[in-house]
């Protein structure tokens, strides 16, 4: 072992794999870089550390606390970012998603609120004010009282407005969900993005949207070692996960 980790040190590696009859079966690696899980984390839990980790990251960086929160993107990490936000003391989080189905998994992670982004909806039923209350009637006759709608799609509750919430985190990526999240945001509210954009992004409104309300634009790359691992292992034993 001591000869192994000469080695790492010598070529500056982090790991070195240990092979049996042209086999891997296994890396040896020096404590300092291991994290250490609890006894009752199982391997299949174990693997959802790294990739989760993205998410618990953005709420790192947005500091939930006493905050109503914005979660743009219900997919795994998306779904990991609610329940850290709910376990770190968020006192309202606003999911937002395009499918029916993933806001209703949203929901029992700890969303108090889920918000429908389809600004096709006028196109699909019929165009107007009309067509978009057609299509809040029928979500509401299959969805709970919690789901609220995109107010840019023409419809806004009253206890949902504008400019209301403190943090956005954003794990889409998409134009259309960074700008929507933008106009949610307070005045000095912070936008963290997560998701990553395949194309270059315009925001459509910087000027009033950004720079005169002085939000706080920041992006999230990679874990903070070992505040993300520890931080999730309370999201998992946490009532949100």
């Amino acid at each position: 072992r001591q000869q192994v980790i000469a080695e790492l040190s010598e070529r500056g590696l982090d790991l070195v794999p240990v092979v049996d009859k042209g086999e891997l079966v296994g890396c040896l690696m020096e404590k300092e870089i291991a994290h250490l899980l609890e006894d009752d984390v199982t391997d299949e839990a174990a693997c959802m550390f790294e990739p989760m980790g993205a998410g618990i990251h953005g709420v790192e960086a947005a500091e939930v606390n006493g905050k109503t929160v914005l979660v743009s993107g219900c997919g795994p990490i998306g779904l990991t970012a609610i329940s850290a936000s709910k376990t770190f003391g968020a006192v309202k989080v606003i999911a937002c998603d395009l499918i029916d189905e993933k806001l209703e998994v949203a929901k029992k992670m700890g969303a108090d609120a889920v918000l429908i982004d389809r600004p096709f909806v006028n196109m699909v039923y019929g165009g107007g004010a009309e067509g978009v209350q057609v299509y809040v009637d029928k979500l509401r006759a299959e969805l709970t009282d919690t789901m609220i709608v995109n107010p840019f799609t023409g419809h806004c509750p009253a206890d949902f407005s504008l400019q209301t919430v403190d943090a956005a985190i954003d794990i889409t990526g998409a134009e259309p969900a960074l700008n929507s999240a933008l106009k949610c945001l307070r005045a000095a509210g912070r936008l963290v993005c997560v998701g990553l954009p395949t194309k270059p992004i315009t925001f459509h409104d910087m000027t009033d949207d950004l720079v005169y309300r002085e939000v706080q634009l920041t992006g999230v790359s990679g874990r903070k070692i070992w505040e993300t691992w520890e931080d999730f292992a309370k999201v998992m034993k946490g009532p949100y996960f």
